[in-house]
């Protein structure tokens, strides 16, 4: 897979981008977090900041997700 962008790793993961969606990757170079966010953001602290359909949440390594109200 060739994707559009990819960014520097970041706790073990580096935000990636397919079909203009973000995911992440992981150092062996598996898809672990699908692409299907709008923006995606470095990891901290295990945390990261997503952006889906406007919408601004976070997701932790296991890729579950957290959304503001």
């Amino acid at each position: 897979v060739i994707y559009e962008e990819v960014n520097s790793f970041s706790e073990g993961f580096a935000a990636v981008k397919l079909n203009e969606k973000w995911g992440y990757l992981d150092k062996k170079g598996g898809l672990i977090i699908p692409c299907i966010y709008d923006n995606a953001f470095p990891f901290l602290e295990g945390i990261s900041e997503v952006v889906l359909n406007g919408k601004k949440g976070y997701i932790d390594k296991n890729g579950t997700q957290y959304w503001e109200d």
